[in-house]
């Protein structure tokens, strides 16, 4: 059998999304502008795991483009943006209503003009040429797995093998990995980074802070035969049809040509074991004033995420020995707002600023690493996650509590009774049974559209291989099947999990699997493994 490679570079960034990619262009421009930036400098490796920079990522995004110019001055100019906004209706919607909040009432956070739609996937494209201009090395299709610590510091990571048989053997083409060696590892993966975890807990970087709680959410890009709205429109709706005490939304945003960007997000401590997202989201796009946007629409691309949403009593330490977190692995999410990517940019520049100073001065203590979390701690991105740090917390034992609450706590600057106000992690689910069963969704698929075929529009690639997404303990299904009635066969967008009854198992597809990991935050015995497969395989999104 092969023996696994070794690759010694300077610093490697793990995540070729928004944050690692900032990372990248600002330690390139630093590097450059010193003459540090040549054949000879120091060497930065940016390691992404789908088949190209943008196949995993998704998101309905509104982008603040704050951060963007400062890093990329021209940014407005250059990049592929899609629309700026230039009209913003907020809904309730009822079965076949919709009530418009006037502007004028809506709190600044929840107000998007002078910002733009985009595509994150084509954006971040974008960001890696910008990135490989200035000398910095992109590899893909290259699955990270864990951190190597030596000492009780993080001094590398190590890849996931290639060209294993469905059984786990090696194949003609085996590759067994590389142990990636660097000065400095940054991790820039999203939410629940495959590596970010294991280094928090490793590290007990989450000692002290509120537990992480998370939303699910699922998008379309749909294509549309003509426009009957103005361009630039965006929409967010509340209400129908969000399960009860659900905290969560619907969105609608205009891209360029024929598109227009569709999702949904709830928290995932709901209570219905029923919760089907793509099901809702579905269902959504049959109200009224939502089906006169979507006319004669079809879906493109289709696709799911989590989002990580307890705010700033959450996020993590943000170093420690031979590592640094970003963007949402780090938890860096401003809930009212629906927004993290500013904020993912700007900590992938102050880690940049901070892995510069640790080149130029031969120094990369973990001293020299915490001046990282005090120069976020010193920048706009942190006071606004601290004026909203209370904010969803606030809704956690309900809607209509919640929004008395996040309106008292705007006038007191983000404070009230108690701060931190508590949040509790873990599922709230009520036995099955317990909630009415919505109405049926009719499917045309075309607008329309059942799961394979959304499962379908994310295009999964993978080959042979070992299943990268795992039971713990098959008895807990059984237990999970008899109380909740398999939660997972409804709430994961991607037709991954099945229950069969003859066997008394799950059957997992994870061919199907669109990468949401929202397997890990709603399974209610936390008894779903999941790890990156191997070779860039899983979705291949091009527009989400």
């Amino acid at each position: 059998m092969s023996e696994r490679e070794r690759l010694d570079v300077d610093i490697v960034i793990v995540g070729a999304g928004p944050a690692g990619l900032a990372t990248a262009i600002r330690l390139g421009q630093l590097l450059q502008a010193d003459g540090g930036g040549s054949d000879e400098g120091p060497m930065i490796l940016v390691v992404e795991k789908g088949h190209q920079v943008g196949a995993h990522l998704r998101s309905g995004a509104i982008i603040d483009p704050s951060a963007f110019r400062e890093l990329l001055p021209d940014f407005d100019d250059q990049a592929p943006l899609e629309q700026p906004v230039t009209h913003e209706e907020f809904l309730w919607l009822t079965r076949k209503r919709s009530i418009r909040i006037p502007n004028f009432l809506l709190p600044p956070e929840l107000k998007n003009h002078g910002n733009y739609t985009v595509s994150i996937s084509k954006l971040s494209r974008w960001m890696a040429e910008m990135a490989e201009s200035l000398g910095i090395m992109i590899l893909t299709e290259t699955a990270v797995l864990g951190p190597i610590i030596e000492d009780n510091r993080v001094v590398g990571v190590y890849t996931g093998p290639k060209g294993l048989d469905k059984e786990g053997n090696p194949k003609a083409n085996f590759d067994p990995g590389t142990d990636i060696y660097a000065r400095l590892v940054i991790l820039a993966e999203g939410a629940i980074g495959t590596v970010a975890e294991q280094v928090i807990e490793t590290f007990n970087l989450r000692n002290g802070r509120q537990p992480m709680i998370y939303s699910s959410a699922v998008k379309e890009v749909i294509e549309l035969p003509e426009k009957p709205f103005p361009a630039g429109k965006v929409m967010t709706t509340m209400g129908w049809p969000q399960p009860e005490g659900a905290f969560g939304g619907a969105f609608f945003y205009d891209m360029k040509g024929p598109y227009v960007s569709i999702g949904l997000v709830f928290g995932t401590d709901w209570e219905d074991p029923d919760v089907d997202l793509h099901l809702e989201l579905q269902r959504w796009k049959t109200h009224p004033y939502i089906a006169e946007h979507l006319k004669d629409g079809k879906v493109v691309q289709f696709g799911g995420c989590i989002i990580p949403e307890s705010g700033y009593w959450a996020v993590p330490q943000l170093y420690a020995p031979g590592v640094l977190l970003t963007g949402d692995s780090a938890g860096l999410v401003n809930v009212p707002r629906n927004k993290g990517i500013h904020l993912a940019v700007k900590s992938g520049m102050l880690a940049a600023e901070t892995a510069y100073e640790c080149l130029t001065r031969d120094d990369f203590s973990v001293e020299r690493l915490a001046s990282y979390e005090a120069r976020l701690r010193d920048s706009w991105a942190w006071k606004e996650l601290w004026k909203v740090r209370n904010m969803r917390q606030a809704f956690q034992d309900g809607f209509l509590i919640g929004a008395l609450r996040s309106g008292l706590y705007r006038f007191t600057g983000g404070r009230l009774i108690r701060d931190p106000l508590p949040i509790q992690a873990g599922h709230r689910l009520a036995p099955h049974g317990r909630f009415e069963p919505p109405e049926p969704v009719l499917f045309d698929n075309q607008l329309i559209v059942d799961k394979p075929t959304a499962v379908a529009r994310g295009a999964p690639t993978y080959d042979e291989q070992p299943s990268h997404i795992s039971i713990t303990d098959p008895e807990l299904c059984i237990q999970c099947q008899k109380l909740y009635d398999s939660p997972c066969t409804k709430f994961c967008p991607a037709f991954v999990y099945r229950w069969e009854p003859d066997e008394q198992r799950i059957i997992i597809s994870f061919e199907n699997c669109l990468h949401p990991k929202i397997c890990l935050v709603a399974c209610p015995y936390n008894n779903i493994e999941w790890k990156p497969p191997q070779g860039g395989d899983g979705p291949r999104f091009t527009m989400t």
